[in-house]
């Protein structure tokens, strides 16, 4: 008998990791460091529960995508949460009425501990976006843009000379 190799070609590296943790549901996406990506999965969050319950369904996502993707955690070099709610500069969610249940949940912190992805970011999403599209999208080969974000929130950020510049408390 034949055997068939688990992969056809090396793991690229280094691979990026984005969770995207909204009201409703959890988004993942698995991507070389050039933009391109290798899965994306998108799940609802429970409806009870609350912030633990929520964030325990986004690990399991975010462990789907990477068993799709045949990874572990030590082959994923940075990992970056878009939260859709304020934040504070350390990944802590911010008392907020949309965030009610998750006041002082540190997101970096728990993601580490999760997954054991030592290097991660977490902003609103809104940033994430923006910064998304600065490095690997539309706005790359930009130094001034305004990214805005139509939901149910108005929110933006702009790009100048190249710097992302967001206001007060990152709105």
């Amino acid at each position: 008998t034949s055997q068939i190799p688990y992969l056809t070609s090396p793991i690229p590296y280094p691979m990026l990791l984005g969770l995207e943790i909204g009201t409703q549901e959890v988004a993942v996406i698995i991507a070389r460091a050039d933009g391109g990506a290798e899965v994306a999965l998108r799940a609802p969050l429970p409806r009870v529960g609350g912030a633990n319950a929520s964030w325990l369904a986004a690990m399991d996502v975010a462990r789907q995508a990477m068993l799709q993707s045949h990874l572990t955690t030590q082959q994923i070099q940075s990992a970056g949460v878009a939260f859709f709610a304020p934040l504070d500069e350390n990944g802590v969610v911010r008392k907020d009425a949309r965030s009610a249940g998750w006041d002082a949940f540190d997101l970096r912190r728990a993601l580490r501990e999760h997954l054991g992805i030592e290097n991660v970011r977490a902003q609103t999403r809104v940033i994430c976006g923006a910064m998304a599209e600065s490095k690997l999208g539309a706005l790359r080969e930009t130094p001034n843009a305004l990214f805005v974000s139509l939901g149910l929130d108005v929110e933006g950020a702009a790009l100048v000379s190249g710097v992302l510049l967001r206001g007060a408390n990152d709105a």
